[in-house]
């Protein structure tokens, strides 16, 4: 028999064959078209939900939904969002962007810092950039909490490395350097105390920092002579 039309925005539409649709990708809008079943003359056949699209000026088409996103793929959308508020609300010292992230999870913390860490770094691939990233999880069980650094550099890792460990003394469970541009370790408590949030931004502050050069005085710093000039020049 021949195909019954349905109706679309008050607009007459005839299904087309599957195999003969044509693919377009740009500049489509979308509309979702869900059905259940289409009758074909006194047949009825089963149709899985598809996407009504159309192209600029171009025809209207038929084309199958997305498969089913999995909980990998949103932990990667999470870890990705998270990424991008770090970077944000990063600062800017001397040339070098930084940042402090504490993020709530319960599940294979480590493995969802990297995730981030992985998208902090795809995102400044140009840039100097040094971030510390936790989870604060809050759990029945009694568990350090892992921490994860990551720079542009390993010379910002090895001094985040030893400000580290001041900073956290007795509270560092384990730690490895996953990288050169990358270290990891398990902290106790992170997040418990407003101390954790304000030690890590201290820690990037200080290790983004250039090193000083002894034999050249600090910004505002006077010599003997000239302090001597001064005081001689008050005088008169």
């Amino acid at each position: 028999g021949q195909t019954s039309p349905k109706k679309l925005n008050n607009r007459s539409f005839v299904g087309p064959d599957e195999s003969q649709v044509p693919f377009y990708v740009s500049k489509v809008m979308k509309l979702q078209h869900s059905v259940d079943k289409e009758w074909y003359g006194n047949a009825a056949m089963s149709v899985k939900s598809y996407e009504i699209a159309r192209v600029e000026d171009g025809p209207l088409v038929l084309r199958s939904s997305p498969p089913r996103r999995t909980l990998d793929d949103v932990r990667l959308q999470v870890a990705h969002e998270v990424a991008m508020r770090a970077i944000m609300q990063a600062k800017s010292l001397e040339g070098v962007k930084i940042g402090v992230s504490l993020t709530l999870s319960k599940d294979e913390d480590e493995f969802f810092l990297y995730k981030v860490a992985d998208a902090i770094a795809n995102q400044l691939r140009l840039t100097d950039y040094l971030f510390a990233i936790a989870t604060t999880g809050t759990s029945h069980i009694e568990k350090p909490n892992p921490v994860v650094f990551i720079a542009s550099s390993e010379e910002y890792i090895q001094r985040a490395i030893l400000l580290t460990s001041s900073k956290f003394i007795g509270r560092i469970r384990s730690h490895a350097q996953v990288t050169p541009v990358r270290w990891a370790g398990l902290i106790d408590g992170i997040g418990t105390s407003t101390y954790d949030d304000d030690a890590l931004w201290d820690i990037v502050r200080k290790c983004a920092r250039a090193p000083m050069d002894p034999t050249v005085p600090p910004p505002g710093s006077r010599s003997i002579d000239q302090m001597l000039s001064d005081a001689r020049a008050h005088l008169q």
